[in-house]
């Protein structure tokens, strides 16, 4: 018999060897695709060191599992090799452009591209290094395919941190286009997932320009008019400070029905309920004067945020207030609400800032928060003025909720899966049988 005669029918037994028969494919792929497993298209798969070289602190970067974030490498390590450490692990894991790099321990699935022009490292023990016989980048983005990371959830093993073994991994299926086609899907998954990114930017874009749109509206609400009188605070409520907790005295988790207000707390023109902590009984006790009312208006007077203006709400009538805020309280002739849509408008944070400007410590005083001036519409404008106000909010907070419900990393999965299902309108069924390609590969490795 010929060599060429057993050459064709080794091939021929390792292609039985590699496909998937048709009771173990994970799915249904295009007639011109087949199932093989990840060995038979890899001249290399292997995992970084499993005895890592004596630490330096200069050298070649030795990467760990938390180097591979985003379909990027971080060379950001405190671990380095010398050179003669870095040609013992080159020989086991000779990596070069175009290798594919996968988590295998603790956070198992990141993959990404060794890109040319690279600067040489070597791996720990949790990437597994692939040297793939087909397109790269096709191979990476299989790999962050539901149905890949899902074999590898399933397949994991260990108690304390769990991994992939090189065996499980080898034995991997992967769906096999003609070469032509798994190009067309990693230009077409890059390109769609790069919009997705761009859109992710978007949706934080506007959500950032709530804050400024809002600002914006605020300033449009007070508006010249007859009907206004221009007042010092201290003309229309009284101000009073927070009290600082004892001495020796601290908050718990636990409700005990003494709710303390600090100054983190106070956002978004409201109290975050969710966040409080609360005195024990005894310390309540000690500072039982200092409390908030519902209705009263708060503002912040040391610390970052100052000038955070809100209304305290029903929710935590009584509760105690930090020394780093003032409450506005037993207001005449002015709703809380107007009062405060005033103190975050630009003009009375400008008041405000000229006011931080010549304190000591950067602190806002009781007495400057009593001269601030405000310009006191009667109170069928203040209603007016405050409907205006909630209606644009109630629409913004719709807005908001809109954007919260759009997940694009479900969008990001359902392409991936798509992809490696033929199912992104780049498959042409005359070309040739990926099986074709398949042969390639096995001859290339029986030379």
């Amino acid at each position: 018999m010929s060599k060429t005669v057993k050459k064709q029918k080794s091939i021929e037994l390792m292609l039985e060897e590699v496909l998937v028969p048709e009771d173990e494919q994970l799915y249904e792929i295009p007639g011109n695709w087949v199932w093989t497993n990840l060995n038979s298209i890899s001249k290399l798969v292997v995992d970084g060191s499993h005895n890592p070289p004596t630490k330096q602190n200069e050298g070649f970067p030795m990467l760990s599992g938390r180097n591979i974030l985003d379909g990027e490498i971080n060379f950001d390590t405190d671990r380095y090799v010398s050179e003669e450490d870095y040609q013992k692990e080159y020989k086991r894991t000779p990596i070069q452009s175009d290798d594919v790099l996968l988590t295998i321990v603790g956070t198992i699935g990141r993959t990404t591209v060794v890109p040319k022009g690279f600067s040489p490292f070597v791996l720990q023990r949790s990437v597994a290094l692939i040297k793939p016989m087909i397109n790269s980048n096709y191979l990476s983005y299989y790999f962050s395919s539901p149905e890949f990371q899902s074999y590898l959830q399933r397949n994991a093993k260990g108690t304390a941190q769990k991994g992939i073994y090189l065996q499980t991994l080898k034995k991997s299926s992967v769906p096999l286009p003609s070469l032509n086609e798994q190009k067309r899907i990693a230009v077409k998954v890059e390109r769609l997932l790069n919009k997705i990114e761009e859109a992710k930017q978007l949706v934080e874009e506007a959500k950032e320009t709530f804050e400024l749109r809002r600002v914006a509206f605020v300033n449009t609400l007070f508006k010249e008019s007859s009907n206004k009188q221009i007042v010092n605070i201290s003309d229309i409520a009284d101000v009073k400070g927070g009290k600082r907790l004892p001495k020796g005295e601290t908050l718990v988790n636990e409700n005990t029905g003494f709710p303390y207000i600090k100054a983190g707390d106070l956002k978004n023109g409201t109290v975050l309920i969710d966040k409080l902590q609360f005195l024990l009984p005894s310390t309540q006790e000690k500072i039982k004067n200092y409390i908030v009312n519902a209705g009263d208006v708060y503002i912040t007077i040391v610390g970052a945020c100052i000038g955070d203006v809100g209304v305290i709400p029903q929710e935590v009538d009584g509760a105690n207030l930090t020394e780093n805020a003032a409450k506005l309280t037993n207001l005449q002739g002015c709703l809380p609400e107007f009062l405060a849509l005033w103190l975050s408008s630009n003009k009375a944070q400008n008041l405000i800032k000229e006011s931080i400007a010549s304190a000591t410590l950067g602190k806002l005083s009781l007495t400057r928060i009593k001269s601030l001036s405000i310009p006191l519409y009667d109170l069928e404008s203040q209603l007016k003025i405050v409907d205006k106000y909630l209606n644009f909010t109630k629409k913004e907070n719709e807005i908001a909720k809109n954007l919260d419900k759009i997940d694009l990393d479900i969008l990001k999965q359902s392409i991936l899966s798509k992809a490696f299902r033929g199912e992104l309108g780049t498959n042409d069924l005359s070309e040739e049988n990926a099986i074709e390609l398949l042969k390639e590969v096995l001859q290339e490795q029986v030379k």
